[in-house]
């Protein structure tokens, strides 16, 4: 916005002169100070490690590890950022002290690692929820974010199924006697996810 001021002086030379007089405008900009905006956002990234050996990154005993990235989007000035994660209660991260406007941080984190369970390798998914949470400068107040990330996880399952088929060996019209054929056949079906 703007301040417009219109000032007028006036006056004399002396006793007999004609009044004098002089005006001037002035527009003088004003700025307005900025709303207070306290935001913060959460970015969580899990990566699989084959850590049982199968072969296969995601089944049953590997290992999630999450990694946790805070950015102050708002524009006031946070302190004491920290994480909460249920899914991982032994998580310790330390917490970012200052996070400035338009600044982001990854923190430093240990207990940031989960195994899969067979139970999430049936559902197909590991689900997590994490939280953020910080103090805002001045009368910001407390400010809060929450991602989900899901991991896909998968099954290596083999199963065989084995059919005997008797043949009349002898050709005497009977099976099941000394020199009949037993035949097999054998039908191996991938049951997993991979």
């Amino acid at each position: 916005g703007f301040v417009d001021n219109d000032a007028t002086a006036s006056g004399t030379w002396s006793d007999t002169s004609a009044p004098v007089e002089a005006r001037a405008q002035v527009r003088v900009p004003t700025q307005v100070a900025p709303t207070p905006v306290p935001a913060l956002t959460l970015q969580m990234e899990g990566s699989v490690t084959d850590s049982n050996g199968s072969g296969v990154a995601g089944d049953a005993g590997d290992i999630i590890t999450y990694r946790y990235r805070v950015t102050n989007s708002g524009n006031l000035m946070l302190r004491n950022v920290r994480i909460s994660d249920p899914l991982l209660p032994g998580l310790k991260c330390e917490p970012v002290p200052e996070l400035a406007p338009g600044a982001s941080a990854e923190l430093r984190c240990t207990g940031n690692q989960h195994t899969i369970t067979s139970a999430e390798v049936t559902a197909g998914v590991v689900r997590n929820t994490a939280r953020a949470d910080a103090e805002a400068a001045g009368q910001g107040g407390p400010v809060q974010a929450q991602d989900v990330v899901d991991v896909k996880v998968q099954s290596v399952k083999l199963t065989l199924d084995v059919t005997p088929t008797l043949e009349d060996g002898t050709n005497n019209g009977r099976t099941g006697e000394v020199g009949d054929l037993v035949r097999f056949e054998y039908t191996l079906r991938n049951t997993g996810t991979v």
